[in-house]
């Protein structure tokens, strides 16, 4: 379903590439390139004002991109201003009310009893956030780094990935087990706990987030890879479903990588 946030994308994305044609007609070339087809064959020619047409032969015709760029820009620019309008005249006037909007108007109650599938995604977030376990990879080692909502976690770096991701509102959970199964390797699976397993606010898809921080220890390094191999043949794909960040003692991760991760693959 296009919901409101899709328009809103789309026109934010038609504004940026109207920006970038209208710099393309500004381009300071009195030349004008016209293109002609015969056959199977296609040829440029070039014009100066008062001159007359020059031909181009193919192989120097990456000489006239920015004219070809000029060209495109004039062709295509009134086709996307027109679709620009109407779009903005759909969004200033229609009323929108998403299906997870509406459904938060409904009683609770009505909405599980629906079942799988329906519901509002703040509904479906709590029940996901409601999850419990009892396994824990490290037994007598408390994390000992609090988060800005309390959370607690095992490093300086997953305190500053933990806050990031309440920061942008992404729900998640430390440290909660996971099967991996190897695809076509009957009965061989392996139990990880994920440093973070996200529930993907945009589409409700769950995502995991390994950050290895002692990637200048050798024999770390090599689980480390062991691993990501093991995610990778169960079918999380990194940059799909499974978000992987390293750091060493001098290449530290930043709040500006942890940003530009959310911003890529969360929101």
């Amino acid at each position: 379903m296009c919901t409101k946030a899709d328009l809103e994308k789309t026109l934010s994305e038609l504004d940026a590439r109207i920006t970038e044609l209208e710099g393309c007609l500004n381009i300071q070339d009195p030349r004008s390139l016209r293109c002609k087809t015969i056959g199977n064959r296609d040829y440029f020619y070039v014009r100066r004002p008062g001159s007359k047409e020059k031909y181009v032969p193919m192989a120097k015709s990456y000489r006239y991109k920015r004219l070809a760029q000029k060209k495109y820009a004039y062709k295509l620019l009134p086709a996307l201003k027109r679709d620009r309008a109407v779009l903005g005249d759909l969004l200033s006037e229609y009323s929108w009310s998403s299906e997870a909007e509406l459904a938060d108007l409904l009683p609770a109650v009505l909405v599980d009893l629906c079942g799988a599938g329906f519901g509002s995604t703040s509904t479906i977030i709590k029940k996901w956030l409601a999850q419990t376990w009892t396994e824990s990879p490290y037994a007598g080692e408390p994390p000992d780094h609090q988060t800005l909502s309390g959370h607690m976690v095992r490093s300086k770096s997953e305190e500053l990935i933990a806050n990031a991701l309440l920061k942008h509102g992404q729900a998640f959970h430390y440290e909660k087990p996971l099967l991996l199964k190897s695809a076509g390797e009957a009965g061989i699976a392996r139990r990880v706990y994920p440093d973070f397993s996200i529930l993907r606010k945009r589409d409700l898809v769950e995502v995991y987030w390994e950050h290895f921080g002692r990637m200048d220890d050798p024999e770390y390094a090599e689980k480390a890879v062991r691993k990501i191999q093991a995610y990778i043949r169960a079918g999380f794909i990194p940059g799909k479903n499974l978000i992987i960040t390293f750091e060493t003692s001098r290449c530290p991760l930043t709040t500006l990588d942890v940003e530009r991760i959310i911003a890529e693959y969360l929101e």
